[in-house]
């Protein structure tokens, strides 16, 4: 649903029904109006939907996280992890929650390679952003070590894609030449992961969105999920 971040809830949800065909599910976010009638409204409709970080059907967006400890329950969320505080207790939180911590980039926890590591042996559940994961590598912050390791890690349960400069989490349109977009494909695919398209899309023209949606489900046996 952030793809059309700020509008109400129905009208991205009515973008969004015009890319994803009958097949792609579709993971509700933050970052849009409430809208009166949206949560029966995506019930009836049977789409696969995820939730992620401070959605709420009734809210622009809730507080996830009060001093260091899940602020509700919702089994199977991604979230974004507190900006700082003890890794191991937010790992230990994060999973008593059942929730995937997603990867995130310098200055915030889990924005260095070395944090990655730790929540790694921690055994979290993570949900891989590998446009941060590229930010991370601008910075310097994320050596081919952790990211070997990072990649090949067994508590991955879903993966997100975009695209930036290396400097900004802008969301932009992933390409082929995008950081890590072809292992994201991939080991969706061989793993039966979600694979989480994020792109702001309030100024791309429909036939450039369908045409780096079919790019991102070419290779998948399922389809991804637009955000």
């Amino acid at each position: 649903m952030s793809c059309f971040q700020g509008r109400t809830q129905q009208a991205a949800w009515d973008a969004l029904a015009l890319l994803r065909g009958t097949d792609v599910g579709v993971q509700l976010t933050p970052g849009n109006l409430p809208s009166e009638g949206f949560r029966e409204r995506v019930a009836a409709s049977g789409v696969p939907v995820r939730r992620h970080h401070g959605f709420a059907w009734s809210h622009y967006r809730r507080a996830v996280w009060r001093d260091g400890q899940p602020a509700f329950s919702d089994p199977g969320r991604s979230v974004h992890p507190p900006s700082d505080g003890d890794l191991h207790a937010i790992v230990a939180a994060s999973l008593a929650a059942d929730w995937a911590l997603e990867t995130m980039y310098p200055g915030e926890l889990l924005g260095t390679g070395a944090q990655l590591r730790e929540a790694m042996e921690l055994g979290a559940r993570l949900a891989v952003d590998v446009s941060h994961l590229w930010i991370q590598r601008s910075a310097g912050v994320l050596g081919d070590a952790d990211l070997a390791a990072l990649l090949d890690y067994d508590g991955i349960v879903e993966v997100h894609v975009s695209d930036n400069d290396g400097r900004a989490d802008q969301h932009r349109l992933p390409t082929a030449e995008s950081f890590l977009v072809d292992w994201a494909v991939r080991t969706c695919a061989e793993r039966q992961l979600p694979l989480i398209w994020e792109s702001y899309l309030h100024r791309v023209p429909p036939d450039a969105a369908l045409r780096t949606l079919g790019r991102l489900i070419s290779a998948l046996p399922g389809e991804p999920c637009p955000r």
